[in-house]
């Protein structure tokens, strides 16, 4: 009977023990998702800058002679062919000119003004007409306008050019006085616009260039150079920014 009531007192006591730990025991508490973390997505990488346009180099004038070309089989010097090449070109001009003439009056035949300029006019258009198509430079070829300003930079460039830069200008401004607007020249088989300023060309220039045949002459506007007939008073080709 002894032995019984410890086993009863003892069960007793560990179910009193174990009600009191169970009533402080608390649910497992369930485990939370960890929310994901999305990365922020990293920023585009900078474009480099575009690299700043560069203005068109500008046509670059050799300083030595033309290279050598062979004409007809034969080597010859560059810049005697260049120039010999102009020349041919002039003298297409002229022989289209004196086809003309020969239906022309001679201007020299009086000495009346209205009779002069209704000659030139007459002379004038038919030359323009013979000349449909003409462009600017059919004459002043590419290589011909390399070679000119080759001969003109010791003329017009640095200090032993001043006085020639000077004197084109000065004739320029003074012709401008009048009327005339430079830019309606700058063509080519017409004819040259009244009051418009045309500069005499100074005789170290015109010694620097090839000679032309009579009746033709070298004039600047501005820094352009034009081929121009004097007794037709037409522009018979121009070469834009023959001085630099």
């Amino acid at each position: 009977m002894l032995q019984l009531n410890r086993i009863i007192g003892t069960t007793a006591l560990i179910c009193a023990v174990a009600g009191c730990r169970g009533g402080d025991t608390q649910p497992p508490v369930a485990e939370q998702p960890v929310a994901s973390v999305q990365e922020a997505p990293a920023p585009p990488a900078a474009e480099p800058p575009a690299p700043a346009r560069e203005a068109a180099p500008r046509e670059a004038v050799p300083t030595g002679p033309a290279p050598e070309v062979v004409v007809n089989g034969v080597r010859t010097n560059g810049d005697a062919a260049v120039v010999a090449d102009f020349q041919k070109r002039v003298a297409a001009y002229v022989d289209v000119k004196k086809r003309v003439d020969k239906n022309t009056p001679d201007q020299k035949e009086t000495r009346d003004p209205t009779h002069i300029e209704t000659t030139q006019k007459l002379l004038a258009s038919k030359i323009i007409n013979m000349r449909q198509g003409a462009q600017a430079g059919d004459i002043f070829t590419p290589e011909i306008r390399t070679k000119f300003r080759q001969l003109l930079i010791p003329h017009v460039q640095g200090t032993t050019g001043r006085e020639t830069r000077q004197e084109l200008s000065e004739d320029f401004e003074e012709g401008g006085k009048e009327a005339g607007n430079p830019k309606a020249a700058l063509r080519v088989n017409v004819e040259y616009p009244e009051g418009t300023p045309l500069a005499t060309t100074p005789p170290n220039v015109l010694q620097a260039l090839p000679r032309l045949a009579e009746g033709l002459e070298y004039r600047f506007v501005g820094k352009n150079l034009l081929l121009m007939d004097a007794d037709a008073k037409i522009v018979v080709d121009l070469m834009p920014n023959a001085i630099r």
